[in-house]
C-alpha cells in the first residue's frame, strides 16, 4: 500500500491531501515525489503506476492558466495530448495498457501560448487489474469508512473534484454522486463535503464469484464457484441465514435431508475489503425416489419494496405422470393467491390440461395438471406449476395435504406429499 500524505515541506499550493491506491501490497514506484521526480527551475514532477493507472502531478507554473498533458511510447515523444487546459495540479491516466513503459511530459499554458515542457516523467506499467471499476473508500475527520462501489470515470470525477479543491482551498466545496440501487430500481443521492474528508482510499475491485456449480454427495451439497483473484478467503451464505468463512472456492454443506432446497450466495474477501455479494443460486439434493418438492424461483427481498414471490412444484424419478392432482394450503393472512396466478410450468403437449381452483377463505388451493408429457423413459426432473403470490407480511409458509398421480396406463404412483415450504424475507445486506 502507497501513501501519498500532506507533506509540510511542498508548497501549499500543490498539498494534496492523501491519495491511496491498494493493489494487494504489490505496489511499485516508478517516480517518487522529490527524489525522482523532475526538477527544472525549482518546479517538481512525480509519476508513479498502480495496477488501475498512473498518478501525475507537478508545481504550479508561475504565470501559468492552465496545463497540457502529454504521453508517449518513445522518449522524446513525439507526444500525444491526452488532457487539454486543465488547471488541476494532478491527473491520473487510465487510459493504459498492461506491460508498457509511458513518457509523460507537462506543458504550461502562458497568455494562450505553450511554454516549455516540464522534465519528462517515465512510468513502467505492469500487468494490470480490473479497470472498469474499483473501491472508493472515503474515511471521515471521525474516523468512519464507508466504500463506494465506483466505475472508473467516477473515480477520476471524484479524485479531479478533491485535488482542486483542495488546491484551491474550498473547504466547504460539496460533491454530489448520483447512484442507483439495481436491485429495486431506486436513484439516491450522495454528497461529500471537503473538510470532513480526512482521507480516500482508490483499491482494487473485488469482484463476487461467479460461475457456480452443484454436486450432490450422499447427505451433503457441494458448492463451487470460480476463484476471484486476489481474493484470499470467501463467505458463503446458507438459506439466509448463516454464514460461514472459506479459504478456497468450494464449500461442502453437510448433514442435510434429501429433496429440500438450498439457497446460497458468496462474496471474495480481501484482506481489507469484502466484494458484493453474488447472485443467488439454489439447489435441490434429489434423492433416488420419486419425490415432490416446493421451490423458491426468486429470492425474496425487502417486503416494503418487492412483495411478489413465485413458487414451483418440481418433481423427480417420475416416470410416465399422465394425470396430477395436489392439493395445497397456505394461511391467506401471510400470502396473497389470486385467480390467474397457477401457471403451468411443465413440457406442453397437444392436449395438456391445467386447471385450478382457490378458495382465498380457507387458504385452499385444488390443481389438476393432465398429459404432461412425462413419457416412459423420460426420467429426471419435472416442473408442474408455478404459483405467483403477494407477501403480506415479511413471511409465508406452503403446505400439500393430497397428492395422486396417475401414469398413463391408469395405474397410481406411490408418492408422499412435498415437504411444507417456508418463504422468508431475506437479508440484502449485511
Amino acid at each position: 500500500m502507497i501513501k501519498k500524505v500532506m507533506n509540510g515541506n511542498r508548497s501549499v499550493k500543490t498539498l494534496i491531501l492523501i491519495f491511496i491506491i491498494n493493489s494487494m501490497f504489490n505496489f511499485n514506484i516508478y517516480a517518487t515525489e522529490l527524489e525522482n521526480g523532475g526538477l527544472i527551475d525549482g518546479v517538481s514532477t512525480g509519476a508513479f503506476s498502480t495496477d488501475i493507472g498512473v498518478q501525475l502531478y507537478w508545481d504550479s507554473i508561475e504565470n501559468a492558466e492552465s496545463y497540457h498533458v502529454k504521453r508517449a511510447e518513445v522518449s522524446g515523444g513525439p507526444y500525444d495530448l491526452i488532457l487539454e487546459n486543465t488547471n488541476i495540479l494532478s491527473y491520473f491516466d487510465l487510459n493504459i495498457e498492461s506491460n508498457r513503459t509511458y513518457y509523460y511530459v507537462v506543458t504550461p499554458i502562458i497568455n494562450g501560448v505553450e511554454g516549455t515542457d516540464l522534465s519528462e516523467m517515465i512510468v513502467h506499467v505492469g500487468e494490470l487489474i480490473n479497470q472498469n471499476r474499483a473501491f472508493l473508500v472515503i474515511t471521515s475527520v471521525e474516523g468512519f469508512k464507508k466504500e463506494y462501489d465506483l466505475n472508473m470515470q467516477e473515480v477520476e470525477e471524484f479524485i479531479n473534484w478533491f485535488e482542486h479543491n483542495l488546491q484551491q482551498g474550498n473547504n466547504q466545496a460539496i460533491y454530489t454522486m448520483n447512484k442507483i440501487n439495481e436491485n429495486v430500481g431506486i436513484e439516491y443521492e450522495i454528497q461529500f463535503r471537503l473538510d470532513e474528508i480526512l482521507m480516500f482510499e482508490v483499491k482494487e475491485y473485488l469482484g463476487p464469484p461467479e460461475n457456480f456449480s452443484f454436486i450432490t454427495m450422499d447427505d451433503a451439497i457441494k458448492v463451487s464457484w470460480m476463484e476471484v483473484p486476489h481474493s484470499l478467503s470467501y463467505e458463503i451464505e446458507i438459506d439466509g441465514q448463516e454464514i460461514v468463512q472459506v479459504d478456497e472456492p468450494f464449500y461442502i454443506h453437510e448433514n442435510l435431508s434429501l429433496n429440500k432446497q438450498h439457497y446460497y450466495r458468496v462474496r471474495s474477501k480481501s484482506e481489507n475489503f469484502k466484494s458484493e455479494w453474488s447472485t443467488v443460486h439454489s439447489y435441490i439434493n434429489w434423492g433416488d425416489q420419486p419425490t415432490l418438492v416446493f421451490s423458491i424461483e426468486e429470492w425474496v427481498f425487502d417486503t416494503s419494496i418487492r412483495k411478489e414471490t413465485k413458487i414451483a412444484l418440481k418433481g423427480n424419478n417420475l416416470q410416465d405422470v399422465y394425470t396430477a392432482q395436489f392439493e395445497l394450503n397456505y394461511d391467506p393472512k401471510l400470502i396473497k393467491i389470486n385467480e390467474n396466478t397457477v401457471k403451468n410450468l411443465f413440457n406442453l403437449e397437444e392436449l395438456s390440461y391445467l386447471s385450478y381452483e382457490i378458495n382465498e377463505g380457507s387458504g385452499k388451493i385444488k390443481v389438476l395438471v393432465s398429459n404432461l408429457g412425462n413419457q416412459i423413459g423420460k426420467d429426471g426432473e419435472i416442473n408442474f406449476f408455478q404459483i405467483d403470490g403477494t407477501l403480506l407480511l415479511n413471511q409465508a409458509a406452503l403446505s400439500m395435504s393430497e397428492v395422486i398421480l396417475v401414469t398413463s396406463q391408469g395405474e397410481f404412483i406411490e408418492i408422499k406429499p412435498a415437504q411444507p415450504l417456508i418463504v422468508n424475507e431475506l437479508i440484502r445486506d449485511r
